[in-house]
């Protein structure tokens, strides 16, 4: 067999959004799990540190890491846009619609899933026994901005990237991949459900042209998974204030 290992420029896109989401999350998982960034928020604020403000910072630091720092090396790098890397309107009627009815039927799932035992010990993941409508607030405000960051690296950075070199399997492939091992750290069973997650939310984002499906979908599973775990959990309540 003769392979030929000369490099091929072609291949420059799919080489860096690979690249670009690897190194993304690792720097960001490194960052957000380490013992430091634990230590420091205990000894400042002791155990609010590591019940609210750690959760909250850790999305944020999803923000920068898998948000803004990618965003800004693949627009320097390569000739795409914004608008190539699915950051458009796209097909507004098939958007509105999928992300109505996906989202219901996920946050439906939720109400039931949610209540489990295994579910109410890690989520919510800001541990709060008291929450206020500021918390709820700067809870939903995380979440939404750190999916954002996260959905664009996925389903338009590193998705878009390889389908404009490679086959569309081989780059949903790819996605699916990488997807399904940054759930590692949260269990095998959930990393198993990413896969059709994912592929259907690859689909989605091919068809209509815009992130917003995944993204909006995504914000339905994360946040009816909080507020449901938390509306079930005998140990936290919501207080006016």
């Amino acid at each position: 067999m003769n392979i030929s290992l000369a490099w091929n420029p072609d291949f420059l896109p799919p080489v860096l959004g690979i690249s670009v989401a690897l190194l993304g999350f690792i720097i960001y998982w490194f960052i957000a799990d380490s013992g430091w960034l634990r230590s420091y928020l205990e000894k400042k604020y002791g155990e609010r540190g590591l019940d609210i403000i750690r959760p909250l910072t850790q999305k944020y630091l999803g923000v920068i890491w898998m948000g803004i720092v990618p965003t800004i090396v693949m627009l320097s790098v390569l000739p795409y846009t914004w608008h190539e890397y699915a950051v458009q309107a796209g097909d507004l009627g098939f958007t509105a619609a999928w992300s109505i009815g996906l989202s219901a039927a996920l946050v439906l799932m939720n109400w039931f899933a949610a209540r489990r035992p295994e579910t109410l010990a890690y989520y919510p993941q800001v541990r709060a026994k008291i929450w206020t409508k500021k918390l709820l607030f700067h809870n939903s405000l995380a979440w939404i901005l750190y999916l954002l960051a996260y959905e664009f690296l996925f389903r338009g950075l590193l998705l878009f990237s390889c389908l404009y070199v490679l086959d569309p399997w081989v780059a949903i492939s790819i996605n699916i991949a990488l997807y399904s091992a940054t759930h590692l750290p949260k269990g095998f069973t959930e990393s198993l459900v990413t896969i059709p997650f994912g592929i259907g939310m690859c689909l989605l984002t091919i068809y209509s042209g815009g992130i917003w499906i995944a993204w909006i979908a995504h914000v339905a599973v994360a946040l009816s998974n909080d507020y449901v775990a938390l509306r079930f959990n005998p140990e936290m309540k919501v207080v006016k204030g």
